[in-house]
């Protein structure tokens, strides 16, 4: 559910849980239905970000970005907070880009270990 990044932290699991309960809450319900469902169909909560290969659930001014990855898992990459319009500073898309390639690294160096 969150990606890690290079130095094995959590940027984004980190910045959520500095969230008011309350909000939280709102965004475990929606993880909860993209789980159950498979996707969410109101983009006012869950839209992707074209044209990158990038997905955002959203709830007031703060968006979790992140994407699917095999196994029907999605992980949260990036937690930005304070957006007051629909479109988010692609310095803010290029993190959640670095941060999931590194989670896929690390995803494969110790898979990689796993079998040796």
């Amino acid at each position: 559910m969150w990606a890690v990044d290079a130095t094995g932290q959590c940027p984004a699991r980190k910045d959520f849980y500095r969230l008011p309960e309350k909000d939280r809450a709102k965004f475990f319900e929606r993880f909860k239905l993209l789980a159950q469902h498979g996707k969410i169909n109101n983009k006012e909560l869950f839209r992707k970000l074209s044209p990158r290969n990038l997905w955002e659930f959203k709830k007031y001014q703060t968006r979790l970005i992140g994407d699917f990855r095999p196994g029907k898992r999605f992980l949260v990459a990036h937690c930005v907070k304070g957006k007051k319009t629909d479109k988010i500073a692609p310095r803010e898309l290029d993190k959640a880009e670095r941060i999931l390639q590194e989670n896929d690294a690390v995803e494969s160096r110790l898979e990689n270990e796993a079998t040796h």
